[in-house]
C-alpha cells in the first residue's frame, strides 16, 4: 500500500480491497483481522468453505470487536458479488455470511449481497468493474 501511495495520489478515507475466489475469501479475512487497513471490501464468488469454513473465528472476534466498542464500523462495507452459476455452497455461504453481519448496521456497517446474472465462477470477474467501482466509489465517507 505504501508503494502505490508513493506513486499515485490515494484517499486514506476510502482503502478498498477486491478479491474473487481464493481472493475473495482472502479480502474478508483481511476485513475482519485488520479492519483499519480497509473501509470496504468487495468480495466476489468468495471461497468461504475453505478449511471448513476457516473464516468463523475470525468473523465472530470482529463482530464482538464491533459489538464492543473495539472497532468502528462507522464507515465500513463489505460487498459480496456472486455469480448466478456459481456453485450453490458459495451462494450459500455469502448470504448467510451476510446476513450474520446484517446486525452491525446498528455501528455503522454496511453489506450487501448482488448477484450477476449470465455468469459463472470463472467469468464474474469480466463483467463487474462498474459493479465494484460503484460499491467503493459510493461508499459513505467520513
Amino acid at each position: 500500500m505504501s508503494a502505490v501511495a508513493d506513486r499515485f495520489t490515494v484517499d486514506s478515507d476510502r482503502q478498498g480491497l477486491f478479491g474473487h475466489s481464493f481472493g475473495g475469501m482472502f479480502a474478508v479475512y483481511a476485513f475482519f483481522t485488520r479492519p483499519e487497513t480497509f473501509d470496504h471490501v468487495v468480495a466476489v464468488s468468495p471461497s468461504l468453505w475453505w478449511q471448513d469454513q476457516y473464516l468463523l473465528e475470525p468473523e465472530r472476534a470482529f463482530r464482538e470487536s464491533v459489538e464492543e466498542g473495539g472497532v468502528d464500523a462507522t464507515y465500513k462495507s463489505l460487498a459480496f458479488i456472486l455469480a448466478e452459476r456459481d456453485s450453490p455452497q458459495v451462494r450459500q455461504d455469502a448470504r448467510s455470511l451476510q446476513q450474520r453481519l446484517q446486525p452491525l448496521s446498528a455501528w455503522g456497517m454496511r453489506s450487501s449481497v448482488h448477484v450477476e446474472t449470465n455468469s459463472n465462477h470463472m467469468s464474474v470477474p469480466y463483467q463487474i468493474e462498474s459493479r465494484v467501482l460503484k460499491e467503493v466509489l459510493s461508499a459513505r465517507r467520513r
